[in-house]
């Protein structure tokens, strides 16, 4: 059954209200204990923001000094880290961008012809999915960045479209490209192939011309910075050699299929055979409208992205490997990964409200009773399994905050420091300069090349001293090559040099202070 446009509806401004604070507060609750502060991704954007809007804070960091792919969400979010420290600034940034989201899930389930309570069961059963899991990293609700509220503003962009607003849909389209271009350009990419094979758009060519115009000046001030690190002056060497990096080694779990999880396949290929079934026994609303269309083209895209990923391993093995890994640099799952655990949300929800109604008004309280508590008790059980699976670590650890709040009260404001590679918080909490680690990777073909370089140089100074220990001297000749002014570590040893700050797991030695 066809879905049409419909003119936009107006529910009381207080329920509107009510369903959207409990959508709000539901984001909130839900991404306080799947990512508590600081998210995994936050201290990585969030410190970009900052470092954004004061250079000064953490000079001469290798990520924070690299290239701003996410200008946008810098720049506006960046701006009231003047005023705020990193976890206040989390706290406003999430609360923020969950409340757009909430609007845009509201507005969307609106013009679908959802109720209040069928709007908050489609979110919950939305969260009861991502709580276990993904099918290429991709995540929705948990930490804050410029996905999250590209996603709100496709959201609210599917809402004007579908409420025959095409100048409001435009805008808020080119605003999910300004905040994340690869998120906001395959969800546009979708939409307009999804117009364009269904409807002809020139019947009004004013309208359309008057949407394209808006949306691109919408997406620019985004869209220019994303598109200046593909079309770079680096070297063919630099571009092959950081576009391997990123495809096939550090964001391998995000780019290539090959290292997807046997899980992730088994679970999206029943998410998808979901749809198809709910389809069927629906036959009305979701299954005939635009956004199972547009859910239908994220399918191309990653089946697509599939077919350019598979081959045998080492990559350089495959047909057209430089080719295919370019494709894949553009993250053809990214869409995939959220759609469709939405879209079966949302039919699931409609096939929830089928029951009700065929079901006497006294069962109806006490199966929706029944669903709520299934729901809440499925993600809760993810939320647990996340919790085992990432276990505390080190950097969880009192003594961790410790060794950082002395380097914050002793260190240099322009220090450069050696952490433990694995760490990815110490800027967040100490709010000094790193010279590597393995979480904190720039995002352009030349500062990936150089991440790589600085993480094997400091590899292999590791293994050529490691024998006979490290002298002041080897220590001082570190210092010259990479301007390392400490170090601090949990287990690298032993040192020549005393150390001048210890606790029960970390010591900081002082660089500058070696003969």
């Amino acid at each position: 059954m066809e879905h049409t446009p419909a003119p936009e509806q107006h529910d009381d401004s207080k329920t509107s209200a009510s369903v959207w604070l409990i959508l709000w507060l539901t984001m909130l609750i839900y991404g306080a204990i799947a990512a508590p502060i600081p998210g995994v991704n936050e201290p990585h954007y969030l410190g970009k923001a900052k470092h954004f809007w004061n250079p000064a804070w953490c000079p001469d960091d290798l990520l924070l000094e690299s290239s701003n792919a996410h200008y946008v969400f810098y720049f506006t979010v960046g701006f009231w880290s003047q005023w705020l420290s990193l976890p206040m600034l989390a706290i406003f940034a999430r609360g923020i961008g969950y409340g757009l989201l909430a609007r845009g899930w509201q507005r969307t389930t609106q013009v679908i012809g959802f109720s209040g309570w069928q709007a908050w069961l489609s979110c919950l059963g939305f969260l009861s999915f991502a709580s276990w899991g993904n099918f290429s990293g991709e995540w929705l609700v948990g930490g804050i960045e410029g996905k999250t509220l590209s996603y709100a503003c496709l959201l609210l962009a599917f809402a004007g479209w579908q409420t025959l607003r095409p100048a409001r849909a435009a805008v808020w389209a080119g605003l999910a490209i300004s905040f994340h271009p690869v998120v906001g350009a395959w969800a546009v990419l979708a939409a307009l192939l999804t117009i364009f094979i269904r409807h002809s758009p020139w019947r009004d060519w004013k309208s359309s011309a008057t949407a394209v115009t808006l949306l691109l000046l919408a997406a620019l001030p985004g869209l220019i910075p994303a598109i200046s690190l593909i079309f770079t002056t680096d070297s063919a060497d630099v571009r092959i050699n950081g576009t391997y990096l990123q495809v096939y080694y550090r964001l391998a779990h995000h780019l290539d299929p090959m290292k997807f999880s046997a899980r992730s396949y088994w679970c999206y290929a029943g998410l998808c055979l979901g749809i198809l079934l709910l389809r069927r026994t629906l036959q009305s609303s979701i299954p005939g409208c635009a956004w199972l269309r547009i859910t239908g083209w994220s399918v191309v895209f990653a089946a697509a992205g599939l077919a350019v990923g598979y081959g045998p391993r080492p990559a350089a093995d495959m047909p057209y490997y430089l080719q295919r890994m370019t494709l894949l640099k553009f993250y053809p799952f990214r869409l995939f990964d959220v759609l469709i655990p939405l879209t079966v949300a949302l039919q699931g929800t409609l096939l929830m409200t089928h029951w009700l109604r065929h079901s006497s008004r006294r069962h109806r309280q006490s199966v929706l009773s029944l669903v709520t508590i299934g729901l809440v008790a499925i993600s809760a059980g993810g939320l647990w399994r996340q919790s085992v699976i990432r276990s505390p670590t080190i950097f969880d650890a009192p003594e961790w905050r410790d060794v950082c709040s002395w380097a914050a009260e002793h260190m240099a404001a322009d220090a450069l420091i050696q952490t433990p590679i694995h760490n990815s918080n110490f800027k967040w909490h100490a709010g000094r300069a790193e010279y590597v680690t393995y979480k904190d990777v720039p995002q352009d073909n030349r500062g990936l090349v150089e991440w790589n370089r600085r993480m094997r140089f400091l590899a292999q100074w590791y293994r050529d001293h490691a024998s006979d220990g490290y002298s002041a001297a080897e220590l001082q000749e570190l210092r010259a090559q990479t301007d390392i002014d400490y170090i601090i570590t949990d287990r690298l040893g032993p040192f020549e040099l005393p150390p001048c700050y210890t606790n029960a797991r970390f010591r900081v030695y002082d660089l500058t202070q070696s003969p």
